[in-house]
């Protein structure tokens, strides 16, 4: 049996247990993906197939918001070290920097949920310049949607719209018409897979789920990206093979060479640029290797990328249908577990 084949059968227990509905998950290599659509996209009959979109929620971060970083630092218009009051000049915390930003070290949480209250991107804005820090800068590695909001708010401030310039940089050279924004106004709902049935928006389909990205119109820096197993594999696979995808360059490889070694070295966890590095009880499982990335998002996706082994896993599943639980922390170990301990 192939490694992955042995994370297909962990997925499949849980989906003949009721508690996972369906998923789609890949092992990538260099130049190859391997595929698997499982279940279906409810409790009901409506097969997880290649087209499904998934909310992809806060892989938005490492994969497009990330991504969009670090193609404004390869044009010169930012550098790691460019403060955010440089950019934007009521921004209040004069000290933090991009580089604190892209590695949750700013010192501020998303423990403050009054953002619920914001209309707009203008408000959300206040509210964002309004926050306090609960540590100093660059002391404890927190992790918050806000610092990717401002990262959003960062792109736009250069690019004017975030998908736009995903397309352009991103979206274009890995040839996806499948990695979105919004797919619900591109007539996309039908693919889409249901994220959770909440009591104050109904069932949520086809819309971002996160509430952040909600104000801003679904497009955001921490979240609002949708995509198919066969899109998201291709940035997977963009990432292993040092930032070229089918001989196409979208990242420099001594810029994706960045994110092969940790910044936060001394403080309370491992974070490289945009994703979490070879971090010890991550639900990436016990035989992560000590060049790896990793992330998941909210709804229950997950992106996990080896370079040793020179692999990579992408899990797609709506574990948040129809209601939130912690379940996913133990399914996501099992499932690397039963992987990479074969390889």
């Amino acid at each position: 049996m192939k490694a992955i084949e042995y994370g297909v059968e962990v997925i499949k227990k849980y989906i003949a247990g009721k508690i996972l509905a369906g998923a789609a998950v890949s092992f990538v290599t260099k130049d190859a993906v391997a595929e698997y659509y499982l279940g279906n996209k409810t409790f009901a009959t409506d097969p997880v197939d290649e087209n499904s979109l998934y909310d992809l929620a806060s892989l938005t971060k490492p994969l497009v918001t990330t991504v969009l970083i670090l193609k404004l630092a390869e044009e010169g218009l930012i550098t790691f070290e460019t403060r955010v009051v440089d950019i934007f000049s009521d921004f209040p915390l004069t000290d933090v920097t991009v580089m604190h930003l892209l590695t949750h070290t700013p010192g501020i949480t998303s423990e403050n949920n009054d953002y619920s209250k914001c209309k707009d991107k203008q408000d959300l804005w206040q509210f964002l310049i309004a926050l306090k820090q609960s540590n100093p800068t660059g002391a404890l590695v927190e992790y918050s949607c806000y610092s990717y909001l401002i990262l959003g708010m960062i792109i736009e401030h250069f690019k004017k719209d975030i998908e736009e310039y995903a397309r352009k940089v991103l979206f274009k050279p890995l040839e996806s018409e499948d990695l979105m924004y919004n797919p619900k106004e591109k007539g996309r709902e039908k693919d889409c897979v249901p994220a959770e049935i909440m009591a104050e928006r109904g069932l949520i389909k086809g819309v971002v789920h996160d509430g952040k990205a909600n104000i801003l119109n679904g497009k955001a820096g921490n979240a609002g990206l949708f995509g198919n197993l066969k899109e998201v594999s291709k940035v997977a696979q963009m990432f292993l093979n040092n930032g070229k995808y089918q001989g196409k360059e979208i990242l420099k490889e001594e810029t994706i060479n960045l994110l092969k070694k940790p910044y936060t070295q001394g403080l309370n966890l491992s974070r490289t640029i945009g994703w979490i590095f070879a971090q010890e009880d991550e639900s990436m499982g016990l035989h992560y290797s000590n060049c790896c990335l990793y992330h998941t998002g909210f709804t229950g996706t997950s992106v996990y990328i080896d370079y040793i082994r020179e692999i990579a896993i992408v899990f797609l599943t709506n574990a948040a249908y129809p209601t939130r639980d912690e379940k996913m922390i133990n399914i996501r170990r099992e499932f690397h577990n039963a992987i990479l301990e074969k390889l």
